[in-house]
């Protein structure tokens, strides 16, 4: 299933924003009408951590799901497999790490390079337009566009000269509806499409429950949040690699 990139207009917002603001700008008052909308900035400062328990869909298999997270780029992934099977991901802050744990015994899983750079762009708690200033990012207004349907505003986030994703801004909602990237994935370069819908509050901020993944032509991964619970008591050394026997 191949996602559609429809019509990008590069003039954009011209009705909502004055002519002399430049594209940076236009994106910085995009982000602001974004937090407003999902609660306001008091809101979103509140919670500082969840816990999110739900399953991952493919086709007719149900895999069920734990995450971990906190401010500002702590996550821990839990995946159950099977009944004896579990794959865990987790980032404390400085070091990125993946093992599985079979029948109570761990064992460390490789991460590649560019797999633990994807992963550490992806911990961070409030997404890939927060932390600008601590992850060194810029935000490049890229014009109005149509992506599976879904119709917004979109805005490139580049890293070091690189386009490191795009994100899509709804334009009734102002909610983050869809994010587009590239992930190596089995030892390429694909594109990746994330879709997000089924937005509920958690603590005064609306967040969605339902996320949908595309690589390519593949079939549509899909992550369903059964209950999301804020600022939960965090285990201790919950976002530790687990010691290896």
């Amino acid at each position: 299933m191949m996602f559609r990139v429809l019509h990008v207009i590069p003039v954009g917002l011209s009705l909502f924003f004055s002519t002399a603001a430049s594209q940076a700008g236009v994106a910085e008052d995009l982000v602001f009408l974004h937090i407003d909308a999902i609660g306001g900035q008091a809101a979103v400062d509140d919670l500082k951590a969840m816990r999110k328990e739900g399953h991952k869909e493919f086709g007719e298999r149900r895999i069920p799901i734990t995450i971990w997270g906190a401010v500002p780029n702590h996550i821990r992934i839990e995946t159950r497999l099977n009944e004896e099977t579990a794959l865990i991901q987790g980032y404390d802050g400085t070091e990125a790490w993946q093992v599985r744990v079979r029948d109570g015994r761990v064992q460390e899983e490789t991460m590649t390079g560019e797999e633990r750079r994807q992963f550490i762009s992806d911990a961070w708690f409030w997404g890939p337009l927060s932390d600008r200033g601590t992850r060194g990012i810029e935000l490049d207004y890229r014009g109005v566009t149509t992506i599976n349907e879904s119709r917004g505003f979109l805005i490139e986030v580049m890293c070091e000269d690189a386009k490191a994703c795009a994100i899509l801004i709804a334009h009734d909602t102002y909610q983050v509806t869809a994010k587009q990237s590239e992930q190596v994935i089995r030892g390429r370069l694909v594109p990746v499409l994330h879709q997000y819908s089924e937005f509920r509050p958690v603590l005064g901020v609306w967040l969605p429950h339902r996320i949908e993944m595309t690589q390519e032509d593949h079939h549509p991964i899909v992550t369903v949040l059964d209950t999301i619970v804020p600022n939960p008591d965090l285990p201790l050394g919950i976002f530790e690699k687990p010691e290896i026997e």
